[in-house]
């Protein structure tokens, strides 16, 4: 499965940004972006983003796969990669969640990973 990093383990992780109006509208270009960022496989993307809303406002959601050595460094390069997609414009964070991919059910749907909001 593609992933960004270089670290021993892999992690599962979603990053929510805050954004400005309508954050449907950056769903697409960013879930392409964040593709592209992704290494391993880049024929077989599988990062993805979704919209929503934390504390009243809108956010894009994305996540993907970091290779990090412990979930700070998870956490700290998904951040990363993140604004990368979003664009370069300074965002507030709503929320990471990082998961290690070796507590994750071994069974998992296609199109995997998909993290709840």
């Amino acid at each position: 499965m593609p992933a960004v990093g270089v670290g021993e383990s892999r992690w599962f992780v979603r990053v929510e940004q805050f954004v400005e109006g309508d954050s449907a509208r950056l769903v697409g270009p960013s879930a392409r972006k964040l593709n592209e960022l992704l290494v391993e496989d880049p024929a077989n993307p599988r990062g993805g983003a979704d919209q929503g809303t934390g504390m009243a406002s809108p956010v894009v959601g994305l996540t993907f796969i970091v290779r990090a050595d412990g979930p700070g460094e998870a956490a700290t390069l998904a951040v990363q990669i993140a604004r990368q997609a979003l664009g370069d414009e300074e965002r507030g964070l709503y929320g990471v969640t990082v998961i290690a991919e070796r507590s994750a059910p071994e069974e998992r749907p296609d199109g995997f990973p998909i993290l709840g909001d």
